[in-house]
């Protein structure tokens, strides 16, 4: 079968970036060698992708896929080091929540991109999906061990472990965000509220006031003063420290 080419010779394979999207019908055409070739949705980068190379080879081959499914098979077949071929071969089982092919696949790409904050989320969504907790726990560590230094990490794997009733787990996770980083006041917090919810209010006024110290403080540059002040209403609240909740912005 042959193929219409699309300004010819405009995109050398060398100048071909990462594929981004995978739909059939949305194509770009280009020669390599001077043969035709074709890559999935691609968008100029520095250096050639190695997924975009097989995706490219296998087309001098065989002029179309099928699908998806058929293209991301072909590229790892090709070039089983490929990451990007993974990633997207997960995505298409993941959609048809053939969740048991999707995961092996993931685990590729992150053994191939070990550091990808991205696959670990994904993967972590795809155990969560298939109601397989305790792998989704551990891929939580996984990227707290990855960024050990970012608040976002020690409250999603938190509250995961709070989602399935394991408040002891959860615990344990907050005081090691607040261990690697006593400014988390978000952590302060969040670790309030699990102790209000085990009736030990104690405690909990103890990690509120951190936290409203914390604020207070300063120690936060990167969220607005309006996303704070509705935390800090919060914890105000919670202390029974009304007129400075009153004293707030109004939402």
């Amino acid at each position: 079968m042959g193929c219409r080419l699309h300004r010819p010779d405009v995109l050398p394979v060398d100048d071909l970036g990462i594929v981004t999207d995978t739909i059939a019908d949305r194509r770009t055409f280009a020669r390599f060698n001077g043969e035709p070739v074709v890559a999935f949705g691609v968008k100029r980068a520095k250096g050639a992708s190695d997924v975009v190379v097989a995706a490219a080879a296998s087309f001098v081959r065989v002029p179309v896929w099928k699908d998806s499914e058929a293209l991301w098979t072909d590229a790892i077949a090709k070039e089983p080091n490929a990451a990007r071929a993974y990633f997207n071969l997960a995505g298409f089982y993941f959609e048809k929540q053939q969740y048991d092919r999707t995961i092996p696949l993931m685990e590729n790409y992150l053994r191939l991109k070990p550091d990808d904050l991205l696959g670990h989320m994904k993967l972590r969504q795809t155990y969560l999906t298939a109601r397989r907790f305790p792998e989704a726990n551990a891929i939580s560590r996984r990227m707290i061990a990855l960024m050990p230094h970012n608040a976002n990490r020690y409250i999603e794997a938190g509250m995961l472990y709070e989602g399935q009733n394991m408040p002891d787990s959860a615990i344990m996770i907050y005081r090691a965000g607040i261990a690697a980083d006593t400014s988390f006041y978000q952590i302060h917090a969040r670790l309030g509220t699990v102790y209000e919810a085990l009736g030990d209010t104690a405690r909990a006024r103890a990690c509120y006031l951190d936290a409203i110290r914390l604020i207070e403080e300063g120690v936060d540059n990167e969220h607005p003063p309006t996303e704070i002040a509705g935390l800090l209403r919060y914890l105000y609240e919670r202390t029974g420290q009304t007129a400075k909740a009153q004293a707030l912005p109004a939402r």
